[in-house]
């Protein structure tokens, strides 16, 4: 094999090498990047998933203390008043926003 051929054939193996190392570079990066998206979109399925447990359990306290209200319109209104403070509590202790400026019970 004469001297320019080996010196080009070698040239080509090394810029092979390097693309090949510079592929694999790249894509443990977005491999790294894809993970950490995971991870977010996996953290916010939970969140979510809590927060709408919450929120049933809140709505059927709601839902509880409005029926008691219709049976006895008497002292059944301070129940009522009472569970909407507790949920408003709750939700700004936990971050959430519930939008339950309609139900103001005189804070």
């Amino acid at each position: 094999m004469n001297q320019p051929l080996w010196i080009l054939s070698a040239l080509f193996g090394f810029v092979i090498l390097v693309q090949l190392f510079s592929y694999i570079y790249r894509s443990r990066q977005l491999l790294r990047a894809l993970q950490k998206e995971i991870n977010a979109s996996t953290q916010t399925l939970w969140d979510c998933s809590r927060k709408a447990e919450w929120l049933e359990s809140r709505l059927e306290d709601l839902l509880d203390a409005a029926q008691l209200q219709a049976c006895d319109a008497g002292g059944k209104q301070e129940r009522l008043d009472e569970v909407i403070r507790a949920i408003k509590s709750e939700a700004m202790q936990n971050g959430y926003r519930l939008g339950l400026g309609d139900l103001d019970p005189a804070d």
